[in-house]
């Protein structure tokens, strides 16, 4: 069966897609028959409804994009809708003829493209477990360190926000020493964007073997926070030939715990949105008036 059948203006994409064909894994051939037989639908999806629909993750399907030479998604629908043949970036570069007005609105233009990649990513079926898991808890642990580290500690903000028993740790030491008391009922947030890191992967193990759950924010499909993990929520990146991929996979990583705890609010808003007051009430305390 040849399934090369490009649309008028469409090539671009579908070429790619072609080339790549005899190098692809088992899942991004599943990706590439589905793309190539109904290009036309794949226009108006989303990443998780053409993972539902050929039988793969959402973050295979980003994955997959990345791998035939899109940044994502979103710029292979572009190519798919717009009929573009181009062989550069739909992001551009920051160049050194920009001036401040481009270099913000490339800016924002790429992180935009991130949360909107992550949203479609996000797995509702995941994402439901990981918020009656943390709702249910006796104690959440929220560990991670380096830029992640960062997110770690607005996670716990923001869930202290609506009362729940949280704690973070990003130092190595204390962090697998509180993993180390987790108990069955407990959960332990890792937040890796790498998911390799070893400190964190110890306390996962810690906190594993005494039976705690493990929610984990991970930027890799293929990583020991992956497959240590009890629910897995992937996060996405964006990098450029002049910009790090650091920022964006703290937006990224920050979106999830957004989404996260509005959902928690969402379950029983009555009883969150009064501790937040309270939380709102004690913040004025610790403010000049001015």
């Amino acid at each position: 069966m040849n399934l090369y059948l490009p649309e008028k203006g469409d090539a671009e994409a579908l070429d790619r897609i072609h080339h790549y064909m005899g190098s692809f894994s088992e899942t991004e051939h599943k990706i590439a028959e589905y793309i190539l037989l109904h290009s036309a639908e794949v226009e108006n999806m989303t990443a998780s409804n053409l993972a539902t629909s050929s039988g793969v993750s959402a973050a295979s399907v980003v994955r997959f994009c990345k791998t035939i030479g899109f940044k994502g998604f979103n710029e292979l629908k572009y190519y798919l809708k717009n009929m573009a043949p181009k062989k550069y970036s739909l992001e551009e570069d920051i160049t050194r003829f920009d001036d401040l007005k481009a270099i913000k609105e490339k800016f924002t233009k790429i992180n935009q493209n991130v949360i909107e990649e992550t949203m479609q990513m996000l797995d509702l079926k995941a994402l439901d477990r990981a918020i009656d898991s943390i709702i249910g808890a006796k104690r959440i642990l929220i560990a991670g360190e380096g830029g992640s580290g960062s997110i770690c500690v607005s996670a716990y903000n923001l869930f202290l926000q609506l009362g729940l028993p949280c704690m973070v740790e990003t130092d190595a030491f204390l962090q697998i020493m509180a993993a180390t008391h987790l108990e069955k009922g407990d959960v332990l947030l890792a937040i890796i964007h790498s998911g390799r890191t070893i400190n964190t992967i110890d306390s996962i193990r810690a906190a594993k073997e005494n039976g705690a759950t493990v929610i984990g924010i991970v930027g890799h499909e293929k990583s020991p926070l992956a497959s240590l993990s009890d629910i897995v929520i992937y996060s996405t990146t964006r990098d450029t030939l002049t910009l790090s991929d650091v920022p964006s996979a703290r937006i990224s990583e920050l979106s999830i715990i957004g989404v996260l705890q509005l959902g928690i609010l969402s379950r029983d808003y009555r009883k969150y949105s009064r501790k937040n007051e309270k939380s709102k009430k004690v913040y004025k305390l610790k403010r000049v008036n001015y």
